[in-house]
């Protein structure tokens, strides 16, 4: 990745944004995705926290989404 790429959080870190309400809960994340999540990252990007989802659309196809940590609302996938 160049510049641009997200850098992802340990899972600690992850937990810590979580508990001090930074990011919304992985759960939360869980049911707004449109199909079965396989991986899901917290990560930096631009400045601010995103959810990185991988996700297993009804169709079969894999894409991943990227997810405004704070709102749980999907960012320009």
């Amino acid at each position: 990745g160049g510049p641009a790429a997200a850098q992802c959080l340990s899972p600690a870190d992850q937990r810590a944004a979580v508990r001090s309400g930074l990011a919304v809960r992985p759960g939360v994340i869980r049911r707004a995705v449109p199909g079965e999540l396989l991986n899901l990252q917290l990560c930096r990007q631009g400045g601010r926290l995103v959810y990185r989802a991988t996700v297993i659309r009804p169709n079969g196809a894999v894409r991943t989404m990227t997810i405004d940590a704070a709102s749980g609302a999907p960012l320009g996938n």
